[in-house]
């Protein structure tokens, strides 16, 4: 099959957390019932791995989310492993046994009073990165400088895969959500440009830079495509929680969060 060499630009946008199962909904800006929110990332890499349970407030309230303590959270897969986890300081729950496959379906559930929220989602292949390179765009970059990454990789053919890029500069991870998928494209060598991380970063000579693939199951996709649609402001990821609406959640009950089991790779780069 021929080869075509794919280069576009991934626009990020500033995360937040927060996001409603099944479909993106509207909250009542001045009163609504408080949402449990649950974040958790299993990957490939060695643990241990952490479930953060906090609650949503109201929109015209403080950004001050309350932990939940003293949760029951545990995880298993398909092989049989299973872990209750351990609340290390309020709201983290952390797993130290257990440890991500590719290939294996993970299931995160927690109950906390008479509520239990459950979610699966199964761990894919990882996919190397095969360059880092820095280009110059012009006045495209951010804070317009015109030099951003760009990141190199082969698309395994033959079934849909679904990317998420984690940018660190310094050791310093950028806001941004950056994500792509293979649905129009299989098997293809693609190059992608990480642009719009921070309006406040530039590339300097020296900067030490570590790019992230992670490989999703299409649910967690789903979380970021929806949040990257509805997340357009400033702000980290809690400054932006209280939106009334909220990303696809691939967790059930109500819950909003994700849990995310993904096989990473990655490589560095120093700006020359």
């Amino acid at each position: 099959m021929k080869r075509h060499i794919l280069k576009f630009t991934i626009e990020a946008v500033f995360i937040f957390l927060f996001f409603s199962c099944e479909k993106v909904i509207e909250i009542d800006l001045n009163i609504s019932e408080p949402k449990i929110v649950i974040e958790s990332e299993i990957s490939n890499q060695p643990g241990p791995y952490t479930v953060r349970l906090t609650e949503t407030v109201n929109f015209r309230e403080e950004n001050a989310f309350p932990t939940l303590s003293k949760a029951t959270v545990r995880i298993y897969d398909d092989a049989g492993n299973t872990e209750t986890l351990t609340e290390t300081i309020t709201g983290f729950y952390n797993a130290n046994a257990i440890q991500g496959t590719p290939g294996r379906t993970y299931t995160l559930e927690v109950t906390t009073g008479e509520n239990t929220y459950k979610a699966v989602s199964t761990m894919p292949p990882p996919v190397n990165i095969d360059t880092l390179t820095v280009e110059n765009t012009g006045s495209f970059g951010p804070a317009g400088n015109g030099e951003t990454i760009n990141v190199q990789f082969t698309d395994p053919t033959g079934k849909n895969n679904y990317y998420r890029f984690v940018l660190i500069i310094n050791g310093i991870e950028q806001d941004g959500v950056f994500i792509d998928n293979d649905e129009l494209q299989d098997g293809e060598i693609k190059n992608l440009l990480l642009t719009n991380y921070s309006e406040n970063t530039k590339l300097n000579t020296g900067d030490y830079v570590t790019v992230l693939l992670q490989t999703l199951d299409k649910s967690t996709y789903e979380y970021f495509r929806t949040l990257r649609q509805i997340s357009g402001s400033e702000g980290g990821p809690m400054e932006q929680s209280t939106s009334p609406a909220n990303p696809i959640s691939n967790i059930n009950n109500g819950a909003l969060g994700y849990f995310n089991t993904c096989a990473v790779t990655s490589k560095s780069i120093i700006i020359p």
